[in-house]
């Protein structure tokens, strides 16, 4: 069998790395049972089961990501034995495929717009076949034309209309008629022909799916008041692909994997959503396609592939997630653990074993699933989230101290002051641990940690958002920075409200006048120029004015600050977000009767 051959092809791999590395107890614990395994699935003892030898695997894979853990085992050789895990489950898919139909057609209903939340659409379409979908970049420009000068004096059809005869008989010569004017639209000479539809149909979804990107960004990264009109024209962008029917879906797929070449996770979003819009279990079969064109290394676009599925309202998602669990594609078991995660469906010993997978796409999505339960439920998961603090990959680490935030643990705060060399990783994510959990003696920790990095709107928002008021010096003195000045003018209003007006806001001198008549307690802590509460966060939060990345901070600052659990999915669809948000002024309300404006107090323990 094949992929019984490629399995001891990335086994021995795994094998011969590890047994390069340096000897000690740790090498024992996973040399010994891999080369027993090695020899079994190369048939030394005769035919290897390999039912059993995917299961050994699975354990020699969680094993491995434990060494990496304890750094033991470097994350080149991890994504060596990560390699062979996922053959490993090829295999297992081959001894136990899942039994399925073939796609039907879907019946074709009425095409309306809806610009405002996303419903599925019937148009008449082919159903999705993998051998339907075009990799080749077929698109070419059409052909250049020119159009006719505007002539009033052209003659009129009817010009020297001669009625025809009564009656027209075998031999008869034809009448004379009228001559038309000339086309206004000419081809150029020697170019130019008939266009082909299909062509035409792949340059369309071409343009779309690359408004559809562009717009998936700014749903993100502008205003939140600026949403529902993004959101209303991407609907119409998905209305315009889907009226074409047709071959549509492979057009689509095909589509996707060349913008592969391009290193914008926005791509995958704007494919999966259009595919998302679509009703027809092939559709499912669409997106699993294109994700197996995706890097096993592309976490970004294998999140924005999840979160374009969790604004589908598909009836088959769930089952469909769950069938990727097992798949030996990581980008597909990634985005199975985000969208079951989201829901909380995933049992708590399925996930935990998530937490143990080699793949670190995969890892960071269960990190990111354990978010998302209630803090009674994680409790089991507290010890490897916790021992993941110090992962040697810095992306792992941060997720997991957010997670340990959101469970409101103090942890990473811990960490951070301990200044152990292994919290190093936490770099990235060290400045909104303060912000989250810091009191304003940690003002010159947060300064030192912001040097280690260069300056720019992040970490100018973080230094406001920490509220110490001793900040305006910093933020003033990036006001003469050209290319930072916006960022630091609405990092002052973060931390201290419009103190000036709109058309000084990038003025020093107009900010050091009012901030001298301003009578700021230096051992407070502050948000747009009042003590800090929960209910001017939340204002902050229903403003508009904040991104999505902004909100989610401040929701994550509530919930360590006051113990808001209230759960908002920022990128859900602005239908399903509104009612989401509204309770935040009850909780704000709430958490304000125990909680001392203007103090550093948290929640965490």
């Amino acid at each position: 069998m094949t992929s019984a051959k490629d399995l001891a092809k990335h086994l021995r791999a795994a094998f011969d790395r590890i047994a390069s590395m340096p000897d000690g107890t740790w090498k024992t614990s996973i040399q010994t049972p891999l080369g027993a395994l090695l020899d079994t699935v190369e048939g030394l003892g005769g035919p290897p089961n390999l039912d059993a030898v995917t299961r050994a695997v699975s354990t020699l894979a969680q094993r491995a990501t434990v060494l990496a853990g304890n750094h033991a085992l470097d994350l080149e050789t991890l994504q060596t034995v990560a390699r062979a895990y996922g053959e490993s489950l090829r295999c297992q898919a081959l001894l136990h495929p899942s039994v399925g139909t073939l796609p039907t057609p879907t019946i074709p209903t009425l095409l309306v717009a809806e610009p405002e939340r996303v419903v599925l659409k019937s148009p008449v379409r082919d159903v999705f076949l993998p051998a339907s979908v075009s990799s080749a970049a077929t698109t070419t420009p059409l052909e250049t034309v020119t159009a006719a000068p505007e002539n009033d004096d052209l003659p009129s059809p009817f010009d020297d209309f001669k009625p025809a005869p009564a009656a027209l008989g075998r031999g008869q010569p034809d009448p004379d008629l009228p001559k038309g004017p000339p086309p206004v639209v000419t081809a150029i000479d020697g170019k130019g022909g008939a266009i082909d539809e299909h062509l035409l149909h792949e340059e369309i979804v071409v343009l779309a799916l690359d408004r559809l990107s562009m717009l998936g960004r700014h749903r993100a990264e502008r205003p939140f008041a600026a949403r529902s009109e993004v959101e209303a024209r991407i609907l119409a962008h998905v209305d315009a692909m889907v009226s074409i029917g047709g071959a549509i879906v492979p057009i689509l797929v095909g589509a996707w994997g060349r913008s592969l070449s391009s290193p914008n996770p926005w791509n995958t979003w704007a494919a999966v959503f259009a595919l998302g819009s679509f009703s027809g279990s092939d559709i499912l079969d669409a997106v699993e396609y294109g994700l197996l064109r995706l890097a096993p290394t592309d976490a970004l676009a294998a999140h924005k592939a999840f979160e374009a599925l969790a604004c589908s309202p598909h009836p088959e998602l769930d089952e469909f997630s769950r069938r990727l669990l097992q798949h030996p594609h990581s980008p597909c078991r990634a985005v199975a653990v985000y969208f079951l995660g989201r829901k909380q469906a995933l049992p708590i010993d399925q996930l935990r074993s998530f937490l143990f997978d080699p793949d670190l796409t995969v890892l960071r999505a269960a990190l990111w699933a354990a978010r998302r339960l209630d803090v009674t439920a994680a409790e089991p998961l507290f010890p490897v989230v916790r021992k993941w603090l110090t992962f040697p990959d810095a992306t792992v680490a941060c997720t997991a101290a957010s997670t340990l935030l959101a469970w409101g643990l103090e942890d990473p705060y811990r960490a951070l002051k301990s200044g152990a060399p292994e919290t190093s990783r936490l770099s990235q994510l060290a400045g909104e641990v303060l912000v989250r959990a810091g009191n304003s003696e940690d003002n010159t920790l947060l300064a030192n940690l912001l040097a280690r990095v260069p300056k720019s709107a992040a970490t100018l928002s973080t230094l406001a958002r920490f509220g110490h008021p001793g900040a305006w010096s910093y933020l003033t003195a990036q006001l003469g920075d050209e290319d930072l000045a916006d960022d630091a003018a609405n990092a002052l209003e973060t931390l201290f409200g419009p103190m000036v007006d709109s058309d000084e806001r990038l003025d020093k001198s107009a900010w050091k006048s009012a901030l001298a008549n301003a009578k700021l307690d230096p051992s407070a802590r502050y948000r747009r120029g009042r003590p800090w509460s929960p209910a001017v966060v939340v204002e902050e939060l229903l403003s508009g004015e904040l991104t999505r990345r902004e909100m989610g901070l401040r929701l994550s600052e509530l919930r360590s600050r006051c113990g808001v659990t209230e759960k908002v999915d920022l990128a859900a669809w602005l239908t399903d977000l509104t009612p989401a948000l509204a309770p935040l002024t009850g909780a704000a309300k709430r958490a304000l009767a125990s909680y001392r404006v203007g103090s550093w107090d948290h929640k965490l323990r």
